[in-house]
């Protein structure tokens, strides 16, 4: 094993990180979720090997009760397992002392997938990529539905829903939301009645788009809401310019599947692993 010497990160060690950021490097997850904010959040820790730093792991307890590795970084020369052996138990110690019973990692690369179920990590879900390079849309029935774009302080009744459609793996805090919605091109809400009972939003990077997040409430899902959610958002990314449009969802959520395919989306073959470890 190559002994290394794990600690909290802090501010002073941004230039670090981005040198190792800058070379050969392994990434777990696939997004650094704006590490440069976390700098002095103890479930951020690193690993130093002699002067140099070897690698890091954040870790986000963004909403009960699960915790996520939102990014790992690691010297290609180093072992995954030595690495996990050593920055797993200070970042566990903490998870524990806040009550914190789950802690979740989604790993892109599957370099990790050995190592992971030796450290009690037990696969959770698998995320299927699917994408849509045509502009043909399926015809919708009514619904009684009205959509609006959204507004921060659509973020509470957002909230609330997603707490009722998803498992707690997949509930994010209003923080967390208020950061997707600015940070979004598009979003978009359904009212019925005057109350919020779904939304849908996404990110363009031309000629790409990504929709991130497609929610109804389970009171009033299996009414078309969901289809005429994705078809205002798709015709937004058309008018910009967009060719192709990418989205991940769960294996196992078939009514997801379902819609995504009449609406022109194809798996494309790659896939992300959800890993889940019981504190």
């Amino acid at each position: 094993m190559t002994m290394m010497h794990i600690r909290s990160v802090c501010s002073q060690d941004q230039p670090l990180i981005e040198r190792l950021l800058r070379s050969e490097h392994r990434v777990l997850h696939y997004t650094s979720w704006w590490w440069r904010e976390h700098l002095d959040d103890p479930l951020f820790v690193i690993a130093e090997r002699g002067a140099d730093l070897a690698g890091a792991l954040l870790v986000c307890a963004d909403e009960m009760p699960v915790a996520w590795v939102r990014w790992g970084l690691l010297d290609p020369a180093l072992d995954a397992a030595d690495w996990l052996d050593q920055v797993l138990p200070p970042v566990l110690d903490n998870l524990r002392a806040g009550d914190v019973p789950h802690l979740a990692l989604l790993d892109d690369g599957r370099w990790a997938d050995f190592d992971l179920a030796q450290h009690g990590f037990e696969r959770f879900e698998t995320v299927l990529a699917m994408q849509k390079t045509t502009r043909a849309f399926p015809p919708l029935r009514p619904t009684p539905a009205h959509l609006r774009p959204g507004v921060m302080s659509d973020v509470p009744a957002i909230w609330q829903i997603e707490r009722a459609a998803f498992l707690p793996h997949w509930w994010h805090s209003q923080d967390t939301l208020r950061r997707g919605l600015a940070n979004a091109a598009c979003v978009v809400v359904a009212e019925v009645e005057d109350r919020l009972v779904g939304y849908a939003c996404g990110k363009v990077y031309l000629p790409v788009a990504h929709l991130d997040r497609i929610v109804v409430h389970p009171a009033y899902q299996n009414q078309g809401i969901g289809a005429q959610l994705l078809q205002d958002v798709l015709q937004s990314f058309c008018q910009a310019g967009v060719d192709c449009v990418l989205l991940n969802t769960q294996a196992s959520n078939h009514t997801a599947l379902h819609l995504y395919r009449r609406f022109g989306f194809r798996v494309n073959g790659d896939y992300l692993i959800v890993w889940d470890l019981a504190l």
